[in-house]
């Protein structure tokens, strides 16, 4: 189990990010970021299909088609959800951690843009198992977010059901694992390094969450972090959800 945050005692909301900003940094630029993103992987997913359905396909050949396309699906579901979610009541607007947050979201779509390996074949059924894993879990996440979903830390409001029984940053965890996964079988040296990176960075996003969810949400959100670990859910707690 881990430690609640440590924050300050007081939970005053700061004042609401404004319109301007949240239309800016909250919708436009991460809309346009994860579409180049969606563009240029919908150009992978066309490119892995013709391969997949020519004579003499291989199944090799399905995998790394089915790989491609459930990225594409997990592009999509950001650029949508982007596009609805509601606005913020407060947030952790310092600079840097304003970096770490867009860092930290927005690396991992340049790894479509770097040099590839050839696609490594063996690595395509546990990647393929993974990024399924990984891609459900966090649409399971964003089903429960729903609208309170964001980039930069900001409260919305408290979501503690459905997968955030199991853990608290659930959707943390499933993009790692979703994500990571789908880039296993051709990701490169400078992709590897970008994917390092950027799970530095979501680091310094989640404690800065934390902060201002604690701000936010009091004694309510410190109980919520001493019931529920921060990122691997326990044998307890699985059993717990998947029992009638």
């Amino acid at each position: 189990m881990h430690p609640p945050p440590d924050v300050p005692r007081a939970t005053t909301a700061r004042p609401a990010v404004p319109r301007w900003r949240d239309l800016l940094l909250g919708r436009a630029i991460p809309v346009l970021a994860f579409g180049a993103a969606l563009v240029v992987q919908g150009s992978h997913v066309r490119t892995a299909l013709g391969l997949a359905t020519r004579p003499g396909a291989t199944t090799a050949d399905l995998l790394g088609a089915a790989d491609t396309a459930l990225l594409l699906v997990y592009y999509a579901v950001l650029v949508v959800l982007y596009c609805v979610r509601l606005p913020a009541a407060d947030g952790d607007r310092r600079p840097r951690v304003l970096i770490a947050a867009f860092a930290g979201a927005y690396l991992i779509t340049t790894v479509p843009f770097m040099p590839q390996e050839p696609r490594r074949d063996w690595l395509l059924w546990p990647a393929d198992i993974l990024t399924v894993a990984g891609l459900l879990f966090t649409l399971w996440s964003l089903l429960f977010l729903r609208r309170s979903f964001s980039i930069v830390p900001q409260a919305r409001k408290l979501v503690t059901g459905g997968p955030y029984r199991l853990c608290r940053n659930p959707l943390y965890l499933g993009e790692v694992v979703g994500g990571w996964a789908a880039f296993l079988p051709t990701i490169g040296w400078a992709g590897a390094v970008v994917l390092a990176t950027s799970l530095g960075f979501q680091l310094v996003r989640v404690f800065a969450e934390e902060r201002v969810l604690a701000r936010s949400f009091g004694r309510e959100y410190l109980d919520y972090c001493r019931r529920v670990p921060r990122f691997l859910p326990s044998p307890r707690r699985l059993l717990k959800v998947t029992t009638p």
